[in-house]
């Protein structure tokens, strides 16, 4: 038993140390503060593609409702950039803590820009396990600066996994605190690899205050969910 659990300890260092400062530095030029209609919902997203795709939940985008989107690019920096974009596909949640409905909360939105633009592949979520290293990145109100709320990446472990009567993860669930903000952002595993979105829908308290807010259990909507939206930009 002690054998497999110091085993257990070096594959998750392992994965850790596969997460490199190159990977690292990628992942926050990809990773995108999302503002819709000037701010009266605001997120997180990641570009997945070099020609501007992004990933993120529908919530953030108001289930597609969303009349005017930013994304911006290097939030909290000098040289943040914002750029207009357009929602391509989305499916909405049917409920804050329904578990079925969190595997169908996601959308995909496309930056309108011909530059070349950093991004993050993505990868099946379908070789997650309980204990798998990962991290959460996103911009979280309480780290906000007068050039926009500023980066904040997480690393932790997958706690819980939801499963569905087929088997398939329905929602992944990690043991990382999460913040106001940080809705939509990607779940990354140890090769940096985007296999998960943050969907934070629960009633947490405000890291300022203390005050009960309306935000996020640290759970994501496995990427193996909707397959079908990112493969064919992948290729």
């Amino acid at each position: 038993l002690a054998v497999l659990l110091l085993l257990g300890l070096l594959a998750a260092a392992l994965g850790f140390a596969l997460f490199g400062t190159d990977v690292i530095g990628q992942l926050k030029r990809a990773a995108v503060w999302i503002r819709v209609d000037d701010g009266d919902v605001t997120g997180t997203g990641t570009i997945i593609t070099e020609d501007g795709y992004v990933l993120t939940t529908a919530d953030v985008v108001k289930n597609g409702k969303a009349q005017k989107i930013e994304v911006i690019l290097n939030s909290g920096q000098k040289d943040a950039e914002t750029l207009s974009a357009q929602i391509t596909e989305h499916v909405g949640t049917g409920g804050a803590n329904d578990p079925q409905a969190a595997g169908k909360n996601y959308a995909l939105v496309k930056i309108e820009s011909e530059q070349y633009l950093p991004s993050v592949p993505v990868a099946p979520s379908d070789g997650v396990t309980e204990g798998t290293p990962c991290f959460v990145v996103g911009f979280p109100d309480l780290q906000t600066s007068v050039y926009g709320p500023n980066i904040k990446i997480d690393q932790g472990t997958v706690a819980r996994i939801d499963r569905g009567g087929d088997g398939g993860a329905l929602a992944l669930h990690t043991d990382i605190q999460p913040y106001v903000g940080m809705g939509g952002g990607p779940l990354v595993n140890g090769q940096g690899q985007i296999v998960g979105i943050m969907a934070l829908e629960h009633v947490l308290a405000d890291a300022r205050t203390g005050a009960q807010v309306q935000e996020v259990a640290a759970l994501a909507v496995p990427t193996s969910r909707f397959s079908h939206v990112w493969e064919k930009l992948m290729q």
